[in-house]
Parts: C-alpha cells; structure tokens; sequence
C-alpha cells in the first residue's frame, strides 16, 4: 500500500507499508527516512525535494530504517524497481512463508551494558541469527521504549538484566530459562561508590544518588546493601535515574550526585577508559553477588521461539557467536539450574 502526499516546504512525502526485508521509495533523490519502530509491519516515510529541483540523474542511496536495508531510487527507474518488487512480494514464496512461521526475535535492553552504537549492534546480530532460522535481534536504549513494548506482546525472547526480569515479571507471564556468564562467573556485585571525601554512607543522607535502575530497584538494592540502622536514611535520598551505569558514575565525577550505584563491572570499565576519575572514587558498600541478565521466553512460546533459545545457547559454542556476546559483555549464556529460577521468582 502507498500513499503520496504534499509535505511542508513544498517537498513530494511518499509513505509507504509493506512487510518486508526490503523497502523501496520512489522520487527526486530522497534524501532522509524515518521509521515508526516496533510495528510487526513497519511504517517508513522518506521526504524528497520537488523533482524540478533535482538534476534528473539517477542516484541510489541506501540506509537503514528499523535494522532492515533501504534503497532510496528517484525517477522512473525506482518506479519500476518499486514495482517489480511488490509484485514479488505478493506472490506467495514458500521460502519466505517458512522463514516467517519459523523467525523469531530477541528483544535486548540492559542498563548495565555500555553501548555506543545499537545499530551496529543490531547489524552483527542480525547477521548472525538470520541464518540460523530466520531469527532477529531488536536491541533498546530506552527503558520505556522496551517496557511499552514487550509488555503488548504475547510470544517472544527477551535479554535483560535479572533486576529487570524481576521486575517485569510482576506485570507479564515470563517462564526465565538461561543467565549470561562472564569467564566462569554467573553474577555479578553491585557497588555504592562516591569520592573519597564522602567517608560513609551516613554522610549522603539527603543527598542525590545516580543509578541506572528505577528508584524502586534502586531503593530495594540499597535496603539490601546498607544495614538495617541505615535504613532511615535511605527514605532520604534522592534518586538520579540515568541511562546507562557508567553515566551514573560520570554523574559523581561531575558533581551532579555524590554517590552512584552501579554493576562492579562498570567501575572496571571506568578504571579502563579514565584511570584518573577512577581514582576519585571508593566503595561504601557492595551487594551479594546477583544473576548475571538472563534470557526469559512469553509464556506459551512459538516454535521460532524455541528455536531461537537454542539458538542463543548454542552462540557460546561458535567463535562467531561469541564475539557477538562480547558486544553486550558475555561470553555465554547457559541453561538456568532449578536454584537460580527460584532467587529469579522471589
């Protein structure tokens, strides 16, 4: 289905919807696309100038909307480009019908994970489940955004960290099945940390506190860290809710909060990447070791869905797959014992 339009300014918008690994647009040199994101069908627009303004020579640009590939072709050559390809698309493929009973996908948000670029996050990914059934990796970087999500869907494979389970858990029906695993170690310490002229964690009461968690996560964590006679001033404290663990840490460095909570992985990151900043900083405090994020299924999982955990499971085994999982801080994921789903269902 198409649609055309006039747009502001006086450019051509066509829109188009189609449920495809490829996308096609026609007019004069498109030069930008957007994507309504998270849609079973995805809803692409590209904003092209006047055809009057162009040159009129054909030029192919191709990008990205949505992890899927998009060719940008003006004229009339795009035209019937456009047009071959729907023809293709509605005549009924058996291989392509197989590929979407069987695909599955993998829905990926962690806090904890330091991430610079998701799309070439999405792109390894992609590359690599694709082949082994047709699978798909759809990575996030805004809680929100995921939680919105994967709370409207009834089948699927979700990566999150085991707080995050937790949590989701009390809203949706989650059967957990395998955690991440670092070397040889499964969990993982979170840590208080703050500049060494906060010599305890009575000195931060009132004060403001960086975490990558929701406040609640991060108030349950520090009920569980700090001892019972600290509790009160727990209540006290002002949480500063950021995006990822090592912005939580920067948030001390710069004096926008004066202690963060964080993964002792991260602050393992902070040493690497700014030794001096590193430097600044002690612990208050640390947790008991936690899971490691962990890999959970909907209730009531497809056949793509099993397929896909297999899949996942078997990443560790393949040179391929674990260079992959290192792009998200793991080398492997495992199986869950009967012991660790019951500390996850708590």
């Amino acid at each position: 289905m198409s649609t055309s339009e006039r747009g502001q300014h006086g450019e051509s918008i066509l829109a188009v919807e189609v449920s495809s690994q490829s996308l096609f647009f026609w007019g004069g040199g498109c030069l930008s696309g957007s994507a309504l994101p998270y849609q079973e069908s995805f809803r692409c627009q590209a904003t092209c100038p006047d055809l009057g303004k162009m040159s009129g020579q054909p030029q192919t640009n191709r990008c990205t909307l949505a992890g899927w590939p998009v060719w940008f072709l003006p004229g009339a050559a795009a035209a019937v480009v456009f047009a071959a390809c729907l023809h293709c698309l509605l005549l009924p493929s058996s291989t392509a019908e197989a590929e979407t009973e069987v695909g599955s996908a993998v829905f990926f948000y962690n806090s904890e994970t330091n991430i610079n670029n998701f799309s070439m996050l999405k792109g390894e990914f992609d590359a690599y489940l694709s082949t082994k059934g047709g699978h798909r990796f759809q990575p996030f970087s805004k809680r929100t955004d995921f939680e919105r999500f994967v709370l409207a869907r009834t089948q699927g494979v979700i990566l999150v960290s085991s707080w995050h389970f937790q949590r989701l858990r009390e809203q949706m029906a989650l059967d957990p099945v395998m955690v991440g695993m670092s070397g040889n170690e499964c969990t993982h310490k979170r840590v208080l940390t703050a500049k060494k002229s906060i010599p305890d964690a009575t000195a931060l009461r009132g004060q403001r506190i960086a975490s990558a968690g929701s406040r609640d996560s991060t108030i349950t964590a520090l009920r569980k860290m700090l001892p019972p006679d600290q509790h009160e001033l727990i209540d006290s404290l002002k949480i500063l809710v950021v995006p990822k663990d090592i912005d939580a840490l920067m948030a001390v460095s710069f004096g926008m909060a004066k202690a963060a909570l964080t993964t002792e992985g991260s602050l393992h990151k902070l040493q690497k990447i700014n030794p001096k900043q590193h430097e600044l900083l002690h612990p208050l405090a640390t947790s008991e070791g936690t899971l490691l994020p962990v890999v959970a299924v909907l209730k009531g999982a497809s056949a793509g869905d099993r397929n896909l955990l297999a899949v996942i499971e078997a990443m560790g085994q393949r040179p391929e797959g674990v260079e992959r999982l290192r792009m998200i801080g793991l080398d492997r994921l495992r199986k869950l014992d009967e012991s660790e789903k019951q500390i996850l269902l708590q």
